[in-house]
């Protein structure tokens, strides 16, 4: 794409690889093999696990778009039907199987180690979902390396998305919202992806409007469209870190990453739209 941030190409790459373990079958049959009860405990359980037995209150504020009931009807109950060593396992391994389904190829030894080399000296305060996943131990399968790479990429700049989101004084919710009006996604979406209900979501609405970045028909203002490029800068700038530090390798490893994400998107995994912000791939891409 014309003009866009290296940190912006990485994340559509990476976020498409990593978000096998939300739509594919193997990990939805994984998740049901854990023991875990529905969608929602499935993934709370695998997305939490590399923080350990964590219970509802640090998971809504990490995860940071949840309302606190959807978060607490899965932990810290999921821990009793499986714990999170189960979980790491389970998702790694359904994860590579899904992307083996697609056709991916392994990255060559050389663009592994650059790869996590990349996010070996990251300064890990204050994120900590990046850091959890980031000390996970290699599992000697390189499919399954390369996804656990993608989604400790994908949680760094998820970390530093919500650390911009609280600079800007904004919470997940109204984020939310703004996106929504955005990219013209029916908000309603939201309510069953992430538990909000219409009372809240017009409460969010309501405040925006009353800090003038939503107007009567709830479309963007001129000063929303500035505060939503804002968030996005400043998001891809924190997550610039991964790129500077792949140095000469970052485009092998963006053209690695982006044919991967091609043959996701070719196999039908991800439906459009989606509560996580990727858009439908082009014709040409």
């Amino acid at each position: 794409m014309i003009d866009e941030h290296p940190s912006r190409r990485l994340w559509r790459a990476v976020e498409t690889v990593h978000a096998v373990t939300y739509f594919s079958d193997e990990s939805l049959e994984a998740a049901t093999s854990c023991g875990y009860r529905g969608f929602w405990m499935g993934y709370f359980a695998f997305r939490a696990a590399p923080l350990g037995a964590v219970g509802p209150a640090a998971v809504e504020a990490l995860f940071n778009n949840f309302h606190a009931e959807r978060v607490t009807r899965a932990l810290p109950d999921a821990w009793t039907f499986a714990p999170p060593s189960t979980a790491l396992t389970a998702r790694r391994e359904a994860a590579a199987s899904a992307l083996r389904r697609c056709g991916l190829t392994a990255p060559d030894e050389y663009l592994l180690q650059a790869m996590f080399g990349s996010v070996a000296t990251i300064a890990p305060h204050g994120r900590p979902l990046f850091a959890a996943n980031r000390a996970l131990p290699a599992s000697g399968d390189p499919i399954a390396d390369l996804w656990q790479w993608c989604t400790t990429v994908r949680e760094h700049r998820g970390d530093g998305h919500v650390a911009s989101l609280a600079v800007l004084g904004l919470d997940g919710l109204e984020a939310t919202v703004l996106l929504a009006a955005e990219r013209g996604l029916d908000v309603a979406m939201f309510e069953s992806a992430r538990g909000w209900e219409p009372r809240h979501i017009s409460a969010a609405q309501q405040r925006l409007g009353n800090h003038g970045l939503l107007d009567v028909d709830g479309l963007l203002t001129d000063d929303g469209r500035e505060l939503r490029s804002q968030i996005e800068d400043m998001t891809d700038r924190q997550a610039y870190a991964v790129i500077s530090r792949l140095g000469e390798a970052h485009e092998l490893v963006l053209h690695h990453l982006e044919h991967a994400a091609d043959l996701v998107h070719a196999a039908g995994i991800i439906a459009y739209p989606n509560p996580i912000g990727l858009d439908r791939p082009s014709a040409a891409g």
